[in-house]
Protein backbone atom coordinates (compact mmCIF):
# COMPACT_ATOMS: atom_id res chain seq x y z
CA UNK A 1 0.00 0.00 0.00
CA UNK A 2 2.85 2.30 0.64
CA UNK A 3 4.44 1.74 -2.84
CA UNK A 4 0.83 2.74 -4.10
CA UNK A 5 0.97 6.25 -2.18
CA UNK A 6 4.82 6.89 -2.89
CA UNK A 7 4.86 6.03 -6.68
CA UNK A 8 3.46 9.27 -7.90
CA UNK A 9 6.54 11.17 -6.23
CA UNK A 10 9.19 8.40 -7.76
CA UNK A 11 11.19 9.23 -10.47
CA UNK A 12 10.42 6.04 -13.08
CA UNK A 13 12.56 7.23 -15.76
CA UNK A 14 15.84 6.88 -13.62
CA UNK A 15 16.67 3.48 -11.97
CA UNK A 16 19.09 3.87 -9.42
CA UNK A 17 16.74 6.88 -7.76
CA UNK A 18 13.82 5.05 -8.05
CA UNK A 19 15.48 1.98 -5.99
CA UNK A 20 16.69 4.66 -3.53
CA UNK A 21 12.85 6.30 -3.43
CA UNK A 22 11.42 2.29 -3.31
CA UNK A 23 14.02 1.52 -0.42
CA UNK A 24 13.39 4.71 1.83
CA UNK A 25 9.50 3.43 1.47
CA UNK A 26 10.21 0.19 2.07
CA UNK A 27 12.30 1.53 5.05
CA UNK A 28 9.67 3.63 6.39
CA UNK A 29 6.58 1.06 6.30
CA UNK A 30 7.82 -3.01 6.10
CA UNK A 31 8.95 -4.18 9.33
CA UNK A 32 10.88 -6.86 10.81
CA UNK A 33 13.61 -8.67 8.73
CA UNK A 34 12.08 -8.79 5.12
CA UNK A 35 12.08 -4.61 5.69
CA UNK A 36 15.54 -4.78 6.56
CA UNK A 37 16.34 -7.46 3.71
CA UNK A 38 14.61 -5.70 0.95
CA UNK A 39 16.05 -2.02 2.35
CA UNK A 40 19.64 -3.83 1.96
CA UNK A 41 18.36 -4.73 -1.60
CA UNK A 42 17.26 -1.52 -2.98
CA UNK A 43 20.33 -0.06 -1.62
CA UNK A 44 22.78 -2.24 -3.39
CA UNK A 45 20.37 -2.10 -6.74
CA UNK A 46 20.76 1.58 -6.73
CA UNK A 47 24.48 1.24 -6.17
CA UNK A 48 24.52 -0.93 -9.34
CA UNK A 49 22.25 0.98 -11.86
CA UNK A 50 24.12 4.57 -10.75
CA UNK A 51 24.26 6.67 -14.70
CA UNK A 52 22.83 3.59 -16.40
CA UNK A 53 19.95 4.06 -18.87
CA UNK A 54 16.39 3.22 -17.98
CA UNK A 55 15.58 2.07 -21.40
CA UNK A 56 17.93 -0.89 -20.96
CA UNK A 57 16.49 -4.09 -19.70
CA UNK A 58 20.70 -5.10 -18.53
CA UNK A 59 19.98 -1.52 -16.50
CA UNK A 60 17.28 -3.09 -14.16
CA UNK A 61 18.72 -6.87 -14.18
CA UNK A 62 22.06 -5.86 -13.01
CA UNK A 63 20.04 -3.85 -9.98
CA UNK A 64 18.19 -7.18 -9.50
CA UNK A 65 21.28 -9.51 -9.57
CA UNK A 66 23.02 -7.00 -7.38
CA UNK A 67 20.03 -6.62 -4.62
CA UNK A 68 19.35 -10.52 -4.39
CA UNK A 69 23.51 -10.79 -4.02
CA UNK A 70 23.43 -8.02 -0.77
CA UNK A 71 20.40 -9.52 0.59
CA UNK A 72 21.98 -13.20 0.56
CA UNK A 73 25.55 -11.22 1.57
CA UNK A 74 23.60 -9.77 4.45
CA UNK A 75 21.10 -12.48 5.61
CA UNK A 76 22.97 -14.99 5.53
CA UNK A 77 20.95 -17.07 3.48
CA UNK A 78 21.35 -19.21 0.01
CA UNK A 79 19.10 -20.72 -2.65
CA UNK A 80 17.50 -24.02 -1.29
CA UNK A 81 17.34 -22.69 2.28
CA UNK A 82 13.28 -21.97 1.85
CA UNK A 83 13.86 -18.44 1.70
CA UNK A 84 12.70 -15.63 -0.42
CA UNK A 85 16.01 -16.30 -2.11
CA UNK A 86 14.19 -19.38 -3.44
CA UNK A 87 11.64 -17.24 -5.52
CA UNK A 88 14.27 -14.38 -6.32
CA UNK A 89 17.53 -16.46 -7.46
CA UNK A 90 15.57 -18.43 -10.46
CA UNK A 91 13.78 -15.17 -11.32
CA UNK A 92 16.99 -13.57 -11.94
CA UNK A 93 18.32 -16.56 -13.61
CA UNK A 94 15.23 -16.68 -15.81
CA UNK A 95 15.70 -13.08 -16.77
CA UNK A 96 19.35 -13.17 -17.10
CA UNK A 97 18.61 -15.42 -20.04
CA UNK A 98 15.54 -13.67 -21.65
CA UNK A 99 17.79 -10.96 -21.97
CA UNK A 100 20.95 -12.78 -23.01
CA UNK A 101 18.49 -14.36 -25.79
CA UNK A 102 17.78 -10.49 -27.08
CA UNK A 103 14.25 -10.40 -25.09
CA UNK A 104 12.86 -7.26 -24.27
CA UNK A 105 11.92 -6.65 -20.44
CA UNK A 106 8.47 -7.13 -20.72
CA UNK A 107 9.19 -10.51 -21.90
CA UNK A 108 12.15 -10.96 -19.14
CA UNK A 109 9.93 -9.66 -16.83
CA UNK A 110 7.86 -12.41 -17.42
CA UNK A 111 10.01 -15.04 -17.67
CA UNK A 112 10.83 -14.02 -14.17
CA UNK A 113 7.82 -13.89 -13.19
CA UNK A 114 6.73 -17.19 -14.24
CA UNK A 115 10.67 -18.30 -12.74
CA UNK A 116 9.60 -16.94 -8.50
CA UNK A 117 6.78 -18.58 -8.72
CA UNK A 118 7.51 -21.93 -9.58
CA UNK A 119 10.56 -21.27 -7.10
CA UNK A 120 7.99 -20.17 -4.30
CA UNK A 121 6.31 -23.48 -4.65
CA UNK A 122 9.34 -25.51 -4.73
CA UNK A 123 9.82 -23.97 -1.27
CA UNK A 124 6.95 -26.68 -0.35
CA UNK A 125 9.45 -29.34 -0.64
CA UNK A 126 12.14 -27.98 0.97
CA UNK A 127 13.56 -27.73 4.48
CA UNK A 128 14.16 -24.34 6.04
CA UNK A 129 17.93 -24.02 7.24
CA UNK A 130 17.52 -20.10 7.15
CA UNK A 131 15.63 -17.47 7.79
CA UNK A 132 11.51 -17.29 10.10
CA UNK A 133 10.49 -20.39 8.66
CA UNK A 134 13.66 -22.22 10.15
CA UNK A 135 11.57 -21.92 13.77
CA UNK A 136 8.20 -23.62 12.32
CA UNK A 137 7.78 -27.38 12.98
CA UNK A 138 8.67 -29.55 9.89
CA UNK A 139 5.37 -30.55 10.01
CA UNK A 140 3.13 -26.94 9.25
CA UNK A 141 5.29 -26.05 6.45
CA UNK A 142 4.67 -29.03 4.11
CA UNK A 143 1.37 -27.73 3.75
CA UNK A 144 2.37 -24.19 2.39
CA UNK A 145 5.35 -22.64 0.59
CA UNK A 146 7.42 -19.93 1.90
CA UNK A 147 5.64 -16.80 2.74
CA UNK A 148 8.72 -14.17 1.78
CA UNK A 149 9.50 -16.26 -1.50
CA UNK A 150 5.16 -16.07 -2.31
CA UNK A 151 5.69 -12.56 -1.50
CA UNK A 152 8.42 -12.15 -3.90
CA UNK A 153 6.86 -13.72 -6.64
CA UNK A 154 3.90 -12.06 -6.39
CA UNK A 155 5.69 -8.57 -6.47
CA UNK A 156 7.92 -9.90 -9.57
CA UNK A 157 4.55 -10.36 -11.12
CA UNK A 158 3.16 -7.77 -10.52
CA UNK A 159 6.02 -6.04 -11.96
CA UNK A 160 5.68 -8.24 -15.09
CA UNK A 161 2.13 -7.41 -15.45
CA UNK A 162 3.41 -3.41 -15.16
CA UNK A 163 5.41 -3.27 -17.60
CA UNK A 164 3.65 -5.38 -20.04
Amino acid sequence: RALEEDVVYMPLDKPSELAVAIGMTVRRSMGGTSGALYDIFFSAAAAAMKGAPATSPATWLAGFKAGIASMSRYGGASEGDRTVLDALLPAAEAASKAITQSAGGAWAASVAADAAEKGAAATKEMVATAGRSSYVPVEVMKSVPDPGATAAAAWIRGVAIAIA
